[in-house]
Formats: structure tokens, sequence, C-alpha cells
């Protein structure tokens, strides 16, 4: 399974490259939204995680031991190898949101640019800006 996620995550970087070279906007902020989740992914991947891990949310189990001083209550031991660990989770959460941040910025910033210039294409930004000077 993690050999499938693994090229499954490098086509998504390799389509995510292939697309910010190009010499559209559209294609490049699509580019840039696909190198962004590629990395959230590779971040869970690494992590570790597998179907057989419990979710990061332990309940703390007591019992009552007796000594001959008094009783006192005994904490479970927990194996953390059961459980999932919640760190790498929480930096994926993280950056999706401030992946959409950057997305939702460079959308406005495309769209200014086809208000401004009518054209989406980087050889035309060029030619524009040949002519006004």
């Amino acid at each position: 399974m993690l050999i499938i996620a693994c090229f499954f995550i490098f086509a998504l970087f390799a389509s995510g490259v292939y697309l910010i070279l190009q010499r559209n906007l559209l294609e490049v902020l699509i580019g840039i939204a696909l190198l962004s989740q590629c990395t959230n992914m590779v971040v869970l991947v690494s992590s570790g995680w597998e179907p057989t891990t419990k979710p990061p949310v332990v309940s703390v189990e007591t019992q009552k031991v007796e000594n001959g001083i008094g009783t006192y209550q005994k904490i479970a031991v927990i194996d953390p190898d059961e459980y999932a660990d919640p760190l790498p989770q929480a930096l994926v959460l993280t950056a999706i949101v401030i992946g959409f941040a950057l997305i939702s910025f460079l959308i406005v910033l495309v769209s200014r640019a086809l208000d401004e210039t009518g054209t989406l294409e980087l050889a035309e930004f060029d030619a524009e800006e040949d002519l006004q000077s």
C-alpha cells in the first residue's frame, strides 16, 4: 500500500512541477495547488500511519491497588505503538489552511492580472510592457 501511495504522490508532484513551468497563469495556479496537496500527502505517508493503529484518543484506565500502608490508584501503561501520532495530522491541518489562504490570494492576483491585461499568457505580459515603455 505504501508503494502505491508513493507512486501516486510522485505523479502529483510531477504534474504540479509540469504545470508550474507552463506559460499560462491559470496552469501555474493549478500546479501550486497540486504541489500543496502533494506536500500534505508526503507528511501523512511519512508519519507511519497504518490501518491497524488506533485514533490518538487515549482513555486513562486506573485500578485500585492495596499495599500494607493503604490504597492508591495505579494508572495503566499505554503502548504508544498502538496509537497514531497526532502531530503529523495537526501539521497537515495547518498546512491545508495556509494552502487555502495562498490559493485564495493567487486566485485574486490572477483575476486582477486578467482584468488589467486581458490575457493570462506570460509571454504577452512582456510584449505589453515593451509597448508601454
